[in-house]
């Protein structure tokens, strides 16, 4: 039906703006703090790199291998046998159980994996559903929990490898070389918005995906996204950076680690790199933890001890529940409304 997928496009709409608004702070998070950039105009350049971005990545080199594993982590043939109405209720459960973590999470002020909270929802109510057997749970393993441990320890090995790289090639050079830096900082929240905006869209294009293989009877293999769904998604996330998100850039680009201009050079190529390829791998990973961990990787090479490890150690226990606790709630919520609607 049509009012069910409208329904469930906006609640994808609206986790998107979150999305823009969480990630986006990591994006120009470091570039504020070293005052490579004012606020305004690093916001500025980051939305519109975010809108850009995914219209690129979606229609002109025609990957959506994100979007694609996030509505494969259930069996794709068990949309085709369900109904409309009990489908609305487990995508609407997905996205309820996502949206409630992410206030949570918000009102602690806490950086939030956007992504686990997605897919924990999605794959709790799908357990609801379909029955344990039906997910495919080595994606869910590799691709989504092995995931939320490997991308911020790898965010931390390149952080903290590059900027010992960095400080041996150029601890010799002059002061005009931070200069440099600076300059090349701007260039870097072009390249770093494109990559956490490319994996991000496509993570609610994934749930608009399921949206049509089950409302519209869509082959979902051979479903095309239309330019218009991307530009809708793409700008939302651009839009979600501009509602304010001052404290997570405070949260991330401070709290951690101090970063001279340099240091924040360094984190933000360790999280374009491995933002990037993991959008080519269809990997929907969190670009929130890549950015902290990365920055923690530049301070360790600094100096261990120069690291907020308590700060540091509450995000990584926020990022190590999201996932099981948006599974539970996605669970409970679609058991709930299974119970009140009768199916």
């Amino acid at each position: 039906m049509d009012s069910f997928v409208i329904v469930i496009a906006v609640l994808a709409g609206v986790f998107t703006l979150y999305m823009g608004f969480v990630d986006g702070a990591s994006a120009v998070a470091s570039c504020i703090a070293t005052h490579a950039m004012k606020q305004k105009y690093a916001i500025l350049m980051a939305s519109l790199s975010m809108l850009v971005a995914p219209l690129v990545m979606c229609l002109l080199i025609k990957s959506d291998s994100v979007a694609r594993t996030v509505g494969s982590l259930i069996d794709t043939v068990c949309y085709t046998s369900l109904d409309d109405k009990t489908g609305f209720i487990f995508l609407l459960s997905a996205m309820l159980a996502a949206g409630i973590w992410a206030i949570i999470s918000t009102l602690l002020v806490v950086p939030n994996s956007a992504s686990h909270t997605l897919l924990g929802g999605l794959v709790g109510a799908g357990i609801v559903v379909f029955g344990g057997q039906s997910i495919d749970w080595n994606s869910v393993g590799i691709k989504v929990v092995l995931m939320a441990f490997l991308a911020p320890i790898l965010g931390l090995i390149v952080g903290y490898s590059l900027q010992k790289l960095f400080y041996i090639s150029f601890r010799g050079f002059p002061r005009k070389t931070k200069y440099g830096f600076r300059i090349m900082q701007r260039l870097n929240i072009i390249l770093l918005s494109a990559a956490i905006a490319i994996n991000n869209v496509q993570k609610s294009m994934g749930i608009y995906l399921i949206a049509m293989v089950i409302f519209k009877n869509q082959q979902f293999d051979a479903y095309q996204f239309s330019w218009w769904i991307v530009l809708i998604y793409s700008l939302l996330q651009s839009l979600g950076l501009f509602f304010g998100g001052e404290k997570l850039i405070n949260a991330v680009g401070n709290k951690i680690f101090r970063l001279s201009t340099v240091q924040s050079f360094v984190a933000q190529l360790s999280t374009i790199g491995i933002a990037l390829a993991s959008s080519f791998l269809g990997l929907p990973i969190s670009t929130g933890q890549v950015v902290s961990s990365s920055i923690m990787g530049v301070g360790a090479a600094d100096k261990i001890s120069s690291v907020r490890w308590l700060q540091a150690k509450r995000i990584f226990l926020s990022w190590i529940i999201t996932f099981p606790v948006s599974l539970g709630l996605g669970a409970l919520i679609c058991f709930v409304l299974k119970l009140i609607v009768g199916v």
